[in-house]
Order: C-alpha cells, then sequence, then structure tokens
C-alpha cells in the first residue's frame, strides 16, 4: 500500500493524472492510512502523501479540489462526538 500511496503522490506532482481518477486516488490513501495505526512511522508517511496530494490538487484548482474538499466536510460531519450528551 505504501508504493501505491507513493506512486499516486508522484503522478500527481508530475501531473501525470485525469482529474476524474484523483479522488479516487486521494480515498484509496485516506482509507488506507487508518491500517497502519499500529506504525507511527508509516501513519506519517501517509499523512505526507495526503498532504502532497492535495497541496497539488488545490494549487491547480480543478474540479478534484472541490470533490477532496466535499469528501473532508463529509467525514467531518459524519464523525461522532466525542462528548456525550444525555
Amino acid at each position: 500500500e505504501m508504493a501505491i500511496a507513493d506512486l499516486l503522490a508522484l503522478l500527481v506532482k508530475l501531473d501525470i493524472y485525469k482529474p476524474d481518477t484523483m479522488m479516487d486516488a486521494f480515498n484509496t490513501v485516506f482509507v488506507t492510512r487508518n491500517t497502519f495505526v499500529h506504525s507511527p512511522a508509516l501513519c506519517y508517511h501517509f499523512e505526507d502523501v495526503l498532504v502532497t496530494l492535495v497541496k497539488s490538487v488545490f494549487s491547480r484548482k480543478d474540479n478534484s479540489a472541490k470533490l477532496i474538499l466535499e469528501f473532508l466536510v463529509n467525514q467531518l460531519l459524519h464523525t461522532p462526538s466525542s462528548s456525550s450528551n444525555p
């Protein structure tokens, strides 16, 4: 998974991707990062890949940026609160 994440980040850096597939790449890395909670180094690596993807896409301001922003907002809206209200 780490090699795939690195490849996706490289393709984005080199601007060799289709905007339609960018959301799939972002989603893959976003979901995969949770499988490495036992290894902080791998978690940080996946976070770096996500940062690379997001910076690259938002600097271009293409349709992928809107899709990623909608995905992240959706994640925030559907994350349960840590405080419990009776």
